[in-house]
């Protein structure tokens, strides 16, 4: 039963925490597919229960907002992607900016929005790894946790 229902729960916490965004859910539930679909045949019927709730949960869902939320995370942009999914190839992926972009501001893109997205793909120009300080980012991250996790077990 506990193999069943905690990944159920700890996704529960995880996607209600006031701080959470689109791509921890999307990966929140991708996470959860690839737990139940690596279950024991034995637990078949809940394996397909599972999934078959994700689906239909996914085929519901604004699916472009949260590819993109994912994409947008300058840690993975499309690193968790298959990039033999059309979709999810630069081009594909600037189907779907461009699709948000339009929706958002009721308007077609010019081209500087393609040449932004091909360099943010691709982690060029501004968008590379040191102009964007992620390392730096990383590591006040990881301090303001470590402070954190001290001042809530007080062991420090």
């Amino acid at each position: 039963m506990v193999t069943h229902l905690e990944p159920l729960a700890i996704a529960s916490n995880l996607t209600q925490a006031e701080s959470t965004r689109l791509d921890h859910v999307l990966l929140t539930l991708g996470n959860l597919f690839r737990i139940y679909n690596n279950m024991e045949d034995h637990d078949s019927d809940v394996k397909e229960g599972i999934q078959a709730s994700l689906e239909k949960r996914w085929a519901k869902a604004d699916q472009d907002a949260f590819i993109l939320g994912v994409f947008f995370n300058p840690y993975i942009r499309a690193d968790l992607f298959n990039r033999k999914i059309i979709q999810f190839t630069p081009a594909g992926i600037y189907g779907i900016v461009k699709r948000m972009y339009k929706r958002v501001f009721r308007e077609e893109p010019d081209f500087d929005l393609h040449a932004a997205c091909m360099d943010y793909y691709k982690c060029r120009a501004e968008f590379s790894d040191d102009a964007m300080h992620l390392d730096d980012l990383e590591a006040a991250a990881k301090a303001e946790v470590s402070a954190l996790l001290c001042r809530i077990t007080i062991v420090c």
